[in-house]
């Protein structure tokens, strides 16, 4: 990415946790301030992590009050096919440990091998056709132990919550750890732990 000028990415979970791609943890949201230089726009990338994907949600390119007006080259930094992966990638930390009760262990900086590693998380990530990817044996064992820890409540939203997807994701989920062995099913009326 090029933008004349300076620029700054800030990560921020929405008063959640981070979210789990991968071996890499993200902030919920994240954003990209582009502060022209010479009178040229300002600019402003808000990203998220919807149902699993790093996604764009919102570009602003503004002019200054004395400034010239926004030119063909000031977009063409907005390459949408990477933009969310490499925002994302400035705040992502990567995992160090299983985790534990819903807690990571996580290094700054990381290594060479890491930060590729962390990218290739957040590119297939990016990539994967929603819907098309199915959860991994792992992820399913983290949806049934958050379910089983928060069946007394709302289980489907502390899911969804926990896991940063919505709650039909969530629900859908539930049903896949079902269907895997990790939850047994449920009796109409009751929650199946």
């Amino acid at each position: 990415m090029v933008w004349i000028g300076t620029s700054k990415v800030r990560g921020d979970n929405r008063g959640q946790g981070p979210v789990r791609l991968g071996d890499t943890l993200v902030p919920r949201t994240a954003h990209l301030e582009m502060v022209g230089d010479d009178g040229g726009p300002d600019g402003l990338v808000r990203c998220e992590i919807r149902d699993g994907r790093p996604e764009v949600v919102e570009i602003t390119v503004k002019v200054k009050p004395d400034g010239r007006g926004i030119r063909s080259a000031d977009m063409a930094v907005f390459n949408l096919d990477n933009l969310a992966v490499n925002i994302f990638g400035h705040v992502a930390e990567p995992i160090q440990t299983a985790p534990a009760e819903g807690q990571f262990a996580t290094t700054w900086p990381p290594t060479e091998t890491q930060a590729w590693a962390m990218r290739n998380d957040l590119h297939r990530a990016r990539t994967a056709p929603r819907g098309a990817r199915g959860p991994s044996r792992e992820e399913l064992e983290e949806v049934a132990r958050i379910y089983r820890e928060h069946v007394a409540d709302a289980p489907v939203k502390a899911v969804a919550a926990l896991l940063g997807a919505t709650e039909r994701t969530a629900a859908r989920r539930v049903q896949q750890a079902r269907a895997a062995g990790l939850l047994p099913p449920t009796t109409r009326g009751r929650k199946g732990i």
